[in-house]
C-alpha cells in the first residue's frame, strides 16, 4: 500500500532528516506570508489543497490559462522569500 510506503520512509528519517524537513516547512510558512494575497490563495488551492487549475478558475471567477499563469509567477514570488536548498554531500 503506498501511504504504508511513505509511512515506513517517514519512520525511517534521522533526526537531522526530521529537523530539517520541520525548518523548511516553517520556512515555507513564513515565505507564504510575504506573498500577496492573490498568490497565496493560488498556492495553497494548487500545491496544499490539490485543486486543478480549471477548479481554481471557476472559484476565483478567471480562466485556467489565467490561473496557470499565476500559479507560475506565484512560485517566482514565492522562490524570492525562500532560502536556498543546501545540497547533500
Amino acid at each position: 500500500m503506498p501511504s504504508e510506503e511513505l509511512q515506513q520512509l517517514v519512520d525511517n528519517r534521522s533526526p537531522e532528516e526530521s529537523r530539517i524537513e520541520k525548518q523548511r516547512a516553517n520556512e515555507l510558512a513564513a515565505a507564504l506570508q510575504l506573498v500577496s494575497p492573490d498568490d497565496r490563495e493560488v498556492l495553497l488551492l494548487s500545491y496544499f489543497e490539490g485543486f486543478r487549475h480549471r477548479e481554481i478558475a471557476d472559484l476565483i471567477g478567471s480562466t485556467p490559462g489565467a490561473v496557470k499563469v499565476q500559479v507560475h509567477r506565484a512560485r517566482l514570488a514565492l522562490r524570492k522569500h525562500l532560502p536556498p536548498l543546501e545540497s547533500k554531500k
